[in-house]
């Protein structure tokens, strides 16, 4: 995980003095607990300054994205608001390479009188704070972060506390570092340790990404020990720093994004400088720290959410799949011991048959069951206290009753197979599921579906649904549902007849459509792909021979009250096919860029 480091915050710096120093502070939000923005209005254009103490995402840069505000605003948002707003921003400091922002505001208090003020920005893991100073007291007005020495033994931050900097670490600024205290620093070190670590100890605002980039630029191993540098080694070492000394002073910084290796759309680190460490196709350039530091954390931010909506919704699906198995094994059961009613039906038959052999007293019929094909002698019960006509009337009655109740039984297993088949769909399209909008769909169907309580807040890449569309090798345009209300879209509104639709045989999948062009047959080759592709994106992606059916558009259709995404189909036939990588990939190499479209 990447780390908001010295060198970063340094970048920041400089990006605050060239774009709002002398603005004025316009208004002041506090969108998350440990969050501020303030907007910052100049002769040119307004700016939105981001302060996070979280710690899990300690920041501090510009925005250009709104965020959603509580309806009211926090203690801490109010006091700033009381302090800052109004206020204009005359310095910004940095000592040597801490971690620690000071913004120097000027403001004019209720009684007239001109107010020194400062936002100390303490960016530092789990440690981060935002602190307002009175500069001519040096007490704290307030921190976003309030403790005492019974939580923190070195400082207190609470109101008309003296405010006392974090406790600094006695590492060695790198702008005033000369190679001679350099090599003592390092040379002070145990020899076995690797040289990496060693720069962690000795620089002050390096972080470990920055030291590894350090020992790759010096092109040595990155494992390398203080104990296998000679004199060679350490001078390579030197002229790295020097050149990152060079950019710090002449603040020609190169804001650097890294791809994550799993994730195409996802990032692994951010840095001021160039990442040489990796390929260049695995780095995305950007014209300012902040813009690398907002994708950055926008990313962290939808895939924290990603992750959590998609626990919580295989949390609910699971557990309405487990109730629907549970109520169809019991109406199994059920339905078992309901159909017995045919042998009540035979009784009633044969106690009829036979009815000039009984009397009245009798307890038992023994006849040859004549609705047998072996004709067996069958042993009937009955009741002493009832004529022959009453006894057979007693097992035509239970025979009525077994029927209505096997009828009834079958009707909601039926509907509860429907039920459980359409969890399955949606588990599936969770699975399939790969952004935050795509789980917003799914998680607003199922509060339609009363399967989910809560509310679901509207994600602004709600409206028409996407899809996956692509060409297939003859140049077919294939569309791809992976939710139900995609599913529904492409099959009921988008396709026509003369498309082909294709669905795993069985299976919770996606609906594929292939798209008709002009007059011609669908070629085979097409239509296999898109047999994979329906194979893919369906509970059997990792099965082999999985069966798919594919019909004419105009064979398929929804029964009324059906669920999203719950269609049946006719005049179809069946292609087993197996969705392995290989297979996969080259279906798709000629669809580099494939995205959901509108």
């Amino acid at each position: 995980m990447a780390a908001f480091d010295g060198l970063t915050m340094s970048a920041v710096k400089t990006e605050i003095e060239n774009n709002f120093m002398n603005g004025r502070v316009d208004r002041i939000h506090q969108p998350q607990k440990e969050t501020i923005i303030i907007s910052f209005r100049t002769k040119a254009k307004f700016h939105r300054l981001l302060v996070s103490a979280r710690a899990d995402a300690s920041r501090i840069h510009i925005i250009r994205e709104k965020m959603d505000n509580p309806p009211h605003p926090p203690v801490f948002c109010m006091v700033l608001r009381k302090h800052l707003e109004g206020a204009r921003l005359v310095g910004i400091q940095q000592k040597g390479l801490e971690r620690v922002l000071t913004l120097h505001f000027t403001t004019i208090n209720e009684a007239g009188v001109q107010e020194e003020k400062l936002l100390n920005c303490e960016i530092m893991g789990r440690h981060s704070n935002i602190v307002l100073v009175d500069e001519a007291s040096g007490h704290v007005v307030d921190g976003i972060r309030r403790y005492s020495h019974q939580k923190n033994r070195y400082r207190e931050i609470l109101p008309g506390v003296k405010y006392k900097l974090p406790p600094s670490q006695n590492k060695a600024n790198l702008i005033s570092l000369n190679e001679n205290n350099f090599r003592e620093q390092v040379l002070s070190h145990e020899v076995m340790i690797r040289m990496e670590k060693i720069l962690l100890k000795t620089l002050q605002g390096f972080s470990p990404q920055a030291c590894a980039e350090v020992i790759f630029r010096a092109g040595l191993p990155n494992h390398i020990t203080l104990d296998e540098c000679g004199e060679y080694e350490l001078n390579r070492i030197w002229d790295v720093l020097q050149q990152i000394k060079f950019m710090l002073e002449s603040k020609n910084f190169k804001p650097t994004l890294v791809h994550h290796p799993d994730l195409p759309n996802g990032y692994k680190a951010f840095a001021p400088m160039d990442q040489k460490k990796y390929p260049d196709e695995r780095k995305r350039h950007l014209q300012t720290i902040s813009d690398a530091l907002e994708t950055y954390y926008h990313y962290r931010e939808e895939q924290g959410q990603y992750n959590s909506m998609k626990q919580s919704l295989e949390r609910i699906l699971s557990r309405e799949i487990r109730k629907s198995r549970k109520k169809i094994a019991k109406q199994d059961r059920e339905l078992a011991s309901a159909e017995d009613y045919e042998r009540h039906k035979i009784a009633g038959e044969l106690i009829t048959a036979n009815i000039y052999r009984l009397s009245k007293g009798d307890s038992i019929l023994r006849t040859e069951n004549y609705y047998s094909q072996d004709g067996e002698t069958i042993t009937i019960t009955l009741e002493p206290s009832l004529t022959p006509s009453q006894n057979a009337q007693r097992y035509f009655k239970k025979y009525r009753k077994g029927q209505v109740s096997g009828e009834k039984i079958n009707r909601q297993l039926s509907i509860n197979k429907r039920e459980l088949a359409y969890l399955e769909s949606v588990s599936n399209s969770v699975e399939l599921a790969e952004s935050t909008g795509e789980l917003f769909e799914i998680a607003e169907e199922l509060r339609k579906g009363k399967y989910l309580k809560q509310s679901v807040k509207k994600h602004r890449t709600q409206g028409m649904p996407s899809f996956i569309s692509f060409s297939s090798s003859d140049g077919y345009q294939i569309l791809i549902g992976k939710n139900n209300r995609q599913n529904d879209h492409i099959t009921m509104r988008l396709a026509r007849a003369g498309d082909l639709w294709f669905h795993t045989k069985d299976i919770p999948g996606a609906h594929i459509v292939v798209k008709k062009r002009d007059e011609e047959d669908f070629p085979e080759r097409t239509i296999l792909e898109a047999a994979v592709l329906a194979a893919h994106y369906s509970k059997g992606r990792f099965s082999s021979n999985v069966a798919v059916d594919y019909t004419d558009r105009k064979n398929v259709r929804k029964t009324k009250g059906a669920k999203p995404g719950m269609v049946i189909y006719d005049n179809h036939r069946t292609l087993y096919v197996t969705p392995d990588k290989s297979r996969l990939e080259s279906i798709l190499k000629n669809n580099s860029n494939v995205t959901g479209n509108p």
